[in-house]
């Protein structure tokens, strides 16, 4: 069974083949699409929301929704999720990275980053020139910097070590 967390509290969470009808800690929901695309009507309890999609990370598995103009972020649990978390492998993981290499051949030129320096996803490491074009080059997932195996200035290879994480 899918479970649904907004804020600290779970609910159980089924939707039939049809997406139109679901269920809510066993109580019915009855969800029709609008013409506006991303938004819906509900009925539960007897009363109807208006509702919208705001926002789906499919990493994260967090849906941000605004029923009638309350906004709501849901994360959704998948029965793998759960088991997942059960056996301590839950969560998000974040990639950690060994190694940096050159996307291109080009031209270093800028270094971002220092030697021990720890880097999160999307950090920004050094600026590449290719073509005539300047490449931010960022960090693929987390990690702290051991080397920098390049300098400013430097033309670079396709595949050559840019920077090395421990």
């Amino acid at each position: 069974m899918t479970k649904a967390r907004i804020g600290n509290k779970e609910f159980d969470f089924r939707w039939d083949n049809t997406f139109h009808n679901a269920t809510f800690n066993g109580e019915k929901i009855e969800i029709q699409p609008s013409e506006k695309k991303g938004h819906f009507c509900l009925k539960y309890q007897n009363k109807n929301y208006r509702g919208e999609w705001i926002t789906f990370h499919s990493e994260t598995k967090i849906a941000t929704i605004k029923i009638n103009h309350s906004e709501f972020n849901v994360t959704i649990i998948q029965p793998i999720d759960a088991l997942l978390e059960k056996l301590g492998m839950g969560g998000t993981s974040s990639k950690k990275v060994k190694n940096l290499k050159a996307p291109m051949p080009g031209l270093v030129r800028q270094i971002l980053v220092n030697i021990d320096e720890q880097v999160s996803k999307d950090t920004p490491l050094l600026i590449l020139e290719a073509m005539k074009m300047e490449n931010v080059i960022k960090a693929q997932g987390e990690g702290k910097i051991k080397s920098i195996q390049v300098n400013q200035g430097q033309a670079v290879e396709k595949s050559a070590l840019l920077v090395e994480f421990y």
